[in-house]
């Protein structure tokens, strides 16, 4: 071993977001949003999608997922 110094394998260490007093809710990610409805997708958006599900995956969900009852 001689004069060497030991091998370390570097990594990119993050800090954990837990242990910061600034820790989110959801993935470590912390926002302060005042207005939660301008987040919102405009009405004529929101029907159009919810067409969308109803037409494409609602009907596959009540073919692949049945209910079940003990």
């Amino acid at each position: 071993m001689g004069g060497m110094a030991p091998r370390v394998a570097a990594f990119n260490v993050r800090p954990d977001p837990m242990e910061s007093e600034e820790h989110g809710l959801l993935l470590g990610v912390c926002s302060e949003v005042q207005n939660l409805p301008s987040l919102h997708p405009p009405l004529e958006t929101v029907t159009k999608l919810w067409t969308i599900f109803l037409e494409r995956v609602d009907p596959l969900i009540k073919l692949l997922h049945a209910p079940t009852f003990w």
